[in-house]
């Protein structure tokens, strides 16, 4: 088998590039340790990490006094908001129940105009006789009385529509007085 290393474009660099991460980095830690690494950076950022500590609080409670403002204005914004919102809502619902109520009162004024007109009606058909009064209304059917009793009597046999017109005019009957009887 070739060797293809010579002839592949890889970078050169002073560490091998190996997969053996979890083999050498004990060996790492441990030469980190033997020379208290750790320790001395520790030592050489003690002030200036004293100093960021204490910006970072500054920052803190300047942020934290400045959100709780923040917060308390959204806050202040958001009941005005809902007093307003409940406002409008109370005025709603008053002028819903001022509504219902006109509308109670309105239908109790038509109810009495209602059956005072019936009564009325009532009166005028029974002295006049046109109709009377029945179970189903003022105007349930048919009047009922002497008038009405007398059945009608034709003098002749009834006519036929496309039959001549007993006129005398040659024409059919739908025709000639047909057409009147359908105007009357």
């Amino acid at each position: 088998m070739p060797d293809y290393k010579d002839t592949l474009n890889l970078p050169d660099t002073p560490f091998p590039m190996r997969g053996d991460l979890a083999r050498r980095e004990p060996g790492w830690i441990k030469s980190w340790q033997e020379k208290k690494l750790y320790e001395k950076i520790r030592a050489a950022a003690k002030g200036e990490i004293d100093s960021i500590k204490k910006a970072a609080e500054l920052e803190g409670k300047e942020a934290a006094q400045k959100h709780k403002a923040t917060f308390d204005d959204e806050l202040r914004g958001r009941r005005t908001e809902l007093q307003k919102r409940e406002e409008a809502l109370a005025a709603k619902e008053r002028e819903v129940e001022k509504t219902r109520r006109d509308a109670e009162r309105r239908v109790g004024e038509l109810e009495k105009k209602e059956k005072s007109v019936d009564g009325k009606i009532k009166q005028a058909d029974v002295a006049v006789g046109h109709r009377t009064p029945r179970a189903g209304g003022p105007f349930a059917g048919p009047a009922v009385g002497p008038e009405s009793a007398a059945p009608v009597v034709r003098d002749g046999r009834k006519v036929g529509r496309n039959e001549p017109c007993p006129c005398g005019s040659g024409k059919k009957y739908k025709h000639c007085h047909g057409q009147l009887a359908k105007e009357a």
